[in-house]
């Protein structure tokens, strides 16, 4: 719900300039979280001025992508992000929750000034 929220803010303050459209392209692709997000957005977007396009192929079947499991998840880190303090491993494992994009993309948020939020246990 939290990032079905960020998303449609997102959405909203983009279109504060004007109207907007959106548009998802092979959506057959998407994760059940990312397509989550999405929905919860979609339904809310009637006052805001926002059109949402999701296009996918037709007879596509989507592929379930599994999470990692644990060691699987911490060789791919160490792999791809060996400069990590053993604190920021710990943190970026806790938040992929197994999910490989976000293992690879996590560290280079910690080279920003964004920090990652609080680790918490998934529900």
């Amino acid at each position: 719900m939290l990032v079905g929220l960020a998303v449609l803010s997102l959405l909203s303050e983009f279109a504060s300039a004007g109207s907007i459209v959106c548009l998802v392209d092979d959506a057959q692709w998407l994760d059940r979280p990312s397509a989550e997000a999405l929905l919860f957005a979609a339904l809310r977007l009637d006052a805001e001025g926002i059109v949402l396009i999701i296009a996918a192929r037709a007879g596509l079947a989507a592929p379930l992508l599994a999470q990692l499991d644990e060691s699987t998840a911490a060789g791919l880190l160490a792999e791809h992000a060996a400069t990590l303090s053993a604190a920021d491993r710990y943190r970026v494992l806790a938040q992929a929750q197994g999910n490989p994009l976000a293992l690879l993309s996590l560290p280079a948020a910690l080279g920003t000034d964004r920090p990652l939020a609080p680790a918490r246990p998934c529900p």
